[in-house]
């Protein structure tokens, strides 16, 4: 449980710097894996929600931020 959750943060925390420095794709690839290594987490719903929402995927953006909410 604890590697998953350091794979996670470690995901996460890369994807949020490529979307900083402009590789919206990989970050989204990035957020998918994060997502499907932990489902129930919104923090990393929220932040895949929200690089999906700049990359105009508002679908999948809207999809995110609602499991992140519930």
């Amino acid at each position: 449980r604890l590697k998953t959750r350091t794979a996670v943060s470690r995901l996460l925390s890369t994807a949020i710097n490529d979307a900083r420095s402009g590789r919206l794709a990989t970050a989204r690839a990035r957020l998918r894996r994060a997502v499907e290594r932990s489902p129930g987490d919104a923090v990393v719903h929220v932040v895949a929600g929200l690089v999906a929402f700049v990359t105009r995927d508002y679908g999948e953006s809207i999809e995110l931020l609602t499991r992140a909410a519930s």
